[in-house]
């Protein structure tokens, strides 16, 4: 079993956040930039993520990478080593900003201390899934789309975090590095791109957005293409290539 619990690690809620929240939060702390940071996470934020991350892996079966280590980083351990494939982590820190773990969470896990654009020059699979969750920096996200997408299995799926804050404000970098900041543009690129599906749940994942984006197979039928592709053009070239 994945062991990542420990009192030192994950913080328990002390009296005063029991009472102020409840006792279905998490608390964690972490630095950014030299700034302390202390932050309180309902348990289950990562519920949607969490329950399609096993029924991706049953049908396109491969390893997972994400870009920003973190409680989410929990949640993915446990499929990964259910399914026996291979869990990579990216992040400037063992961890994360909030120092959610100190060690590899089991044994396929793989850690990369560094930048993601560094992470990606020695990177050579091809993932069946990918959480983006990193710097929170339109720049950045693009980069590491253009890196995954064209790697990923046909059929896997990318997650990424913070792509439709609820109040306009989080849409600016905050000197803690906390607000989503103008990820929701890269988001918005992907929901033009006929050569995949785009779905934002705004629930969940704290609330900033979690969006999922598949990749659509190989000579996928005609009738099974999204509205951004010519229905009709696609239709008359699958009929001629199947006489």
């Amino acid at each position: 079993m994945v062991k990542f619990i420990s009192r030192d690690r994950l913080l328990s809620l002390d009296k005063e956040c029991d009472e102020k929240y409840g006792t279905d939060h998490l608390r964690f702390q972490g630095e950014y930039e030299g700034h302390e940071i202390h932050i309180r996470i309902p348990r289950g934020s990562w519920n949607i993520m969490d329950a399609l991350v096993p029924n991706i892996l049953k049908h396109v079966l491969g390893d997972i990478v994400e870009i920003g280590m973190g409680e989410s980083s929990t949640v993915l351990a446990i499929h990964a080593e259910d399914f026996n494939v291979k869990l990579h982590s990216c992040d400037l820190k063992m961890g994360g900003m909030f120092n959610v773990f100190e060690k590899e969470l089991f044994e396929d896990h793989i850690c990369f201390i560094g930048k993601s654009e560094e992470f990606i020059k020695e990177y050579d699979g091809n993932p069946s899934i990918v959480f983006l969750d990193g710097e929170h920096n339109y720049d950045v996200v693009k980069m590491e789309l253009d890196f995954f997408l064209p790697r990923l299995k046909n059929g896997g799926v990318i997650f990424m975090h913070d792509t439709m804050p609820p109040v306009e404000s989080n849409t600016f970098k905050d000197k803690y590095g906390w607000n989503p900041g103008d990820v929701y543009m890269a988001r918005r690129e992907l929901e033009r791109n006929p050569e995949v599906d785009v779905f934002t749940w705004p629930y969940s994942a704290l609330n900033q957005g979690l969006t999922m984006v598949m990749k659509h197979r190989e000579r996928t039928d005609y009738w099974k293409l999204n509205g951004r592709i010519d229905h009709i053009h696609v239709k008359q070239k699958w009929v001629k290539d199947a006489l």
